[in-house]
């Protein structure tokens, strides 16, 4: 004991007892040993969080939480007598999903880089989310046989063929992207009287063109009025289609191009207060709000 500070020592004579050492001597004085800090047994709570970041950890951040609560926590595990095994799970599942985002981050860059450069694309001004503009066709097909994707008599695009005549036609063609003044799809109220009830409107396949006219005859001012105003190909018989034909549209906008990640009017009324618009995103149709601003896209049948 001749290098050791003064201080209490187990007494080798005594169970559980402590002497006193002054750093020269043993002393005559004596105390009942301290008991070492009790082993609770139970997993520290810090270890639990580990483990189930850990298992989440798919998205990289909670990986790498998981990794450092495991590390941090190891010792509290290894005083409480209780989540060693937990703590070493966490940390060796955390280290695997960062070696497998890791890698995965990897493979894409060498992907990326094996394509070599990639030429920019120009999307179509305006509406924020706009498709970039699909190749124009080419030529004009004739009005008695017509291909969905050929150009139509007015200048748009054939998405739709009924394959025999029907009351309101056979085709369907739609306003190219960037019809509206050489830019986006305008953007208005289905009509500028938000809760006047425009009587009559049907949501099916062929119906856009009487509903149109229909709104127009109610409205001063909205969705229908702006699709009829389109003259292109020289033709005066554009119209908002229905809720049925822009479904179709929304079935065929890869194939042409232009239209925003976002709702498109159709001409059908829900209610008074509401019309039916979709949403080009997930293609959901929804039947209220004719006050908002969506997206405008005219249709022509022949």
């Amino acid at each position: 004991m001749a290098d050791e500070p003064a201080g209490w020592y187990l007494d080798a004579s005594q169970t559980g007892i402590e002497r006193y050492w002054d750093g020269s001597t043993w002393t005559d004085q004596t105390r009942q040993a301290m008991a070492p800090a009790p082993i609770s047994g139970k997993t520290p709570t810090v270890i639990v969080w580990a483990f189930v970041l850990a298992l989440i950890g798919f998205c990289g951040i909670t990986a790498l939480v998981g990794l450092v609560l495991g590390l941090l926590g190891r010792g509290r595990a290894k005083a409480a007598g209780a989540g060693v095994g937990l703590s070493t799970a966490a940390i060796l599942i955390s280290i695997g999903w960062l070696v497998l985002l890791v890698f995965g981050a990897s493979r894409d860059l060498d992907a990326v880089s094996s394509q070599g450069p990639i030429a920019p694309t120009i999307a179509s001004t305006g509406s924020v989310g706009a498709t970039n503009a699909a190749p124009a066709p080419v030529g004009t097909c004739s009005p008695e046989d017509c291909q969905v994707g050929e150009r139509g008599p007015g200048g748009g695009i054939v998405f739709y063929d009924a394959g025999s005549d029907q009351p309101w036609g056979r085709y369907l063609e739609v306003a190219p992207p960037s019809w509206y003044e050489g830019g986006a799809d305008p953007r208005s109220q289905w009509c500028d009287a938000t809760d006047l009830d425009v009587a009559g409107t049907s949501t099916e396949i062929g119906a856009g063109a009487a509903n149109t006219q229909l709104a127009i005859a109610a409205c001063a001012a909205g969705a229908a009025n702006t699709a009829h105003q389109f003259a292109g190909g020289g033709m005066t018989d554009w119209f908002l289609p229905s809720k049925d034909e822009l479904n179709l549209l929304y079935a065929q906008q890869r194939s042409i191009g232009g239209f925003a990640s976002d709702d498109y009017w159709s001409s059908s009324q829900a209610d008074p207060s509401g019309a039916w618009h979709q949403y080009f995103t997930d293609g959901d149709q929804y039947g209220f709000s004719k006050y908002d601003d969506y997206n405008v896209r005219p249709v022509r049948a022949f």
